[in-house]
């Protein structure tokens, strides 16, 4: 028999980084938060996954056993993936991704827009569940949002389909 797998949401917020350790039915096993650090070097990089290494240590799973990691960014996420604006943040999402994979070697790691990750999540296991057609309207540090239509993400020009926040 294979061992469980697990999964690891990373939400990065413009005053802290929550991290939750998942198993494969989405029940929360552990869960960490750092303060937001500029997550541009290695300082900030190592922020990151010291707080894996948290989740992971409270929850008693080798990080092996990790299958996947996401990261819920406050910034449109286009297709190419590379993330141009970045509102109330100093990050730089293809390093962070590459030491996030040097960490956890056996996971894959992706990263979405925050908003539409939590539109995704409330799809999937939350008040959402079961509806085709959702928005979903986050407040933080800033103001975002998520937009399913037929059961897809709305992404938009420049992965910014739903960002509802700062406007005029």
């Amino acid at each position: 028999m294979e061992p469980k797998q697990y999964y690891i949401g990373i939400d990065v917020g413009g005053t802290s980084v929550k991290e939750g350790l998942f198993d494969e039915d989405g029940n929360l096993l552990a869960k960490a938060s750092v303060p937001t650090p500029p997550i541009v070097d290695a300082a900030g990089f190592a922020a990151v996954t010291e707080a894996i290494d948290q989740v992971v240590a409270k929850a008693q799973i080798p990080r092996a056993f990790v299958a996947g990691i996401g990261l819920a960014v406050p910034c449109p996420i286009p297709a190419s993936g590379d993330a141009k604006v970045k509102a109330n943040i100093a990050i730089n999402l293809p390093e962070l991704r590459i030491a996030i994979q040097q960490h956890c070697p056996d996971a894959v790691v992706k990263y979405e827009n925050d908003a539409n990750a939590a539109a995704m999540g409330e799809a999937w296991l939350g008040s959402a569940k079961g509806v085709q057609n959702v928005v979903m309207v986050t407040i933080g540090t800033g103001v975002g949002g998520g937009v399913i239509v037929n059961g897809d993400v709305v992404s938009g020009v420049v992965g910014a389909g739903g960002e509802i926040g700062h406007m005029c």
